[in-house]
């Protein structure tokens, strides 16, 4: 078990984690493609989330991508970090579901959404990567 003193030194070295300004940019384009009233929000987002991901959300992402290269021995950060964390980061999201009130099948619901994330990451990098060509 840690004490006080360990924690404290594993947070200052997850927050001194390097990110280059291309996999920030990811972690917001990611972020942003959770509000159902952006272009780049999937239909399943669109269909059944209400609202998006906060800034919050964009620093969980970002935190957690950091601490997923740590504990895989890597002192950066890379897309596919952001791309592992970014559905239990960003939870927030799942909770504001349109129908998971009412659905009977709100299960089947974040299921889709989670095995979606994958495809979803995918289409949310080749939007960022196209948006970067044409820059």
């Amino acid at each position: 078990m840690c004490n006080a003193a360990e924690i404290v030194e594993m947070q200052r070295l997850a927050r001194a984690v390097p990110i280059a300004p291309h996999v920030t940019a990811y972690a917001v384009s990611v972020l942003a493609a959770t509000h159902p009233d952006q272009p780049r929000a999937p239909g399943l987002v669109r269909d059944y989330v209400r609202y998006g991901g906060s800034p919050r959300g964009a620093q969980a992402l970002v935190t957690a991508g950091k601490i997923y290269a740590l504990l895989d021995g890597r002192f950066n950060v890379s897309i596919d970090d952001i791309r592992a964390v970014a559905l239990p980061s960003l939870l927030d999201v799942l909770a504001t579901l349109k129908r998971l009130a009412t659905s009977s099948c709100s299960r089947t619901v974040v299921i889709k959404l989670s095995v979606s994330r994958a495809i979803w990451s995918r289409q949310v990098e080749k939007r960022f990567c196209e948006e970067k060509d044409t820059e």
